[in-house]
């Protein structure tokens, strides 16, 4: 599971990404439109989702792979109550970590360019998470693209 936050110049926030099986093919993708937040959460929210959308589909054994390493590193460490955030963090990382067989991972921003798409486009959604069981016009190229670089 490939995720992305987004935050846009009128500080709307926004997630998206994309499971895909062994051979990086396309199994279901999502999207949200978030409101307002932090990048920071927008991030957290986007790996709590991809979550919600792998359970949806009865799959356990996941990577969670996000281009986010504070996200990945505040759902990892425990937060001091002091910090600004520590309710979502800490709401997040009992959900996350609820089932032993997710894994967090970090990835370069630029090697999967689809979670971007997803996650820009729900700029324009409403408040609800979107599955999506066939691959965004917007994102077939890309899509392709990835796979290939990785085969």
């Amino acid at each position: 599971m490939d995720v992305d936050g987004s935050v846009d110049s009128q500080r709307h926030a926004a997630c998206g990404g994309v499971i895909r099986d062994r051979e990086r093919n396309w199994v279901p993708g999502f999207k949200r439109s978030l409101g307002f937040l932090p990048s920071i959460l927008a991030e957290i929210q986007a790996i709590c989702f991809s979550l919600e959308v792998c359970q949806q589909f009865n799959l356990s054994q996941v990577t969670i792979c996000s281009d986010a390493a504070e996200a990945i590193s505040l759902l990892r460490i425990n937060v001091d109550d002091d910090h600004p955030m520590c309710a979502e963090i800490n709401s997040a990382r009992d959900f996350l970590f609820s089932n032993s067989n997710i894994k967090l991972a970090f990835v370069r921003h630029e090697t999967n360019r689809v979670m971007y798409c997803l996650a820009k486009n729900a700029h324009m959604e409403s408040d609800n998470l979107t599955v999506l069981a066939n691959v965004p016009a917007e994102c077939s190229d890309l899509v392709l693209t990835d796979k290939l670089r990785f085969a």
